[in-house]
């Protein structure tokens, strides 16, 4: 028997045509078919296919499956595991982590104070906020010249030719929006009047500040 096994050996050997099917009579193992040397399909690491050196994922990287660079959260980017670029809110804006467009308050415009109307904080004192309504006023009023006035900032008196005058194309949002802050707070902001209406024509830069041009 033993003779018969080694012969059959030989004759394999010289011919190339014995097929290796695992373990033999004679106790020697081999692979599966494919030649690579690894268990049976053809990518010489342990039987994915994928040909990484992991263990079963198939996705050619390191582990988990995602196809990046090995951080193994399965999202296809670098480490976080929220699908944008790294700081785990998965909005686009790289870091801080609320799901907006960047300035950590989870509203979308970008001043930090979580109303939505892009005008930054909501005061506690009248402190704070009559010296922010200046800022604001000299903002949207200052001039050089009497073309740059001609938009009326209605409410700001009792008298209709005594309201306030502002630069024509000023954005007057965050202006109103501190005259409705001062409301609760009982702020004085400086904008009482004279309730009469005098004549005017059109606008004009007084002192560098846009104003009704009184006849």
């Amino acid at each position: 028997m033993k003779r018969a096994s080694f012969l059959t050996l030989v004759a394999c050997l010289i011919v190339g045509g014995c097929a290796d099917n695992g373990a033999g009579e004679d106790g020697l193992t081999t692979e599966t078919g494919d030649g690579d040397g690894d268990s049976g399909d053809g990518d010489g690491d342990s039987g994915d296919g994928d040909g990484d050196p992991d263990t079963g994922d198939g996705d050619g990287d390191s582990g988990d499956g995602d196809g990046d660079s090995g951080d193994g959260d399965g999202d296809g980017d670098s480490g976080d595991g929220d699908g944008d670029s790294g700081d785990g809110d998965g909005d686009p804006d790289t870091g801080d982590g609320d799901g907006d467009s960047g300035d950590g308050d989870g509203d979308g415009d970008g001043d930090g104070d979580g109303d939505g109307d892009g005008c930054g904080q909501n005061f506690a004192t009248c402190d704070d906020l009559v010296a922010a309504f200046a800022a604001e006023t000299a903002a949207i009023r200052s001039c050089s010249n009497d073309s740059e006035c001609g938009q009326e900032l209605v409410g700001t008196s009792c008298g209709c030719t005594r309201n306030w005058v502002a630069l024509t194309d000023a954005d007057t949002t965050c202006f109103y929006d501190l005259i409705d802050q001062a409301g609760p707070l009982q702020c004085e902001l400086g904008l009482s009047s004279s309730c009469d209406c005098p004549e005017t024509d059109g606008f004009a830069c007084v002192a560098g500040t846009c104003a009704w041009n009184y006849l």
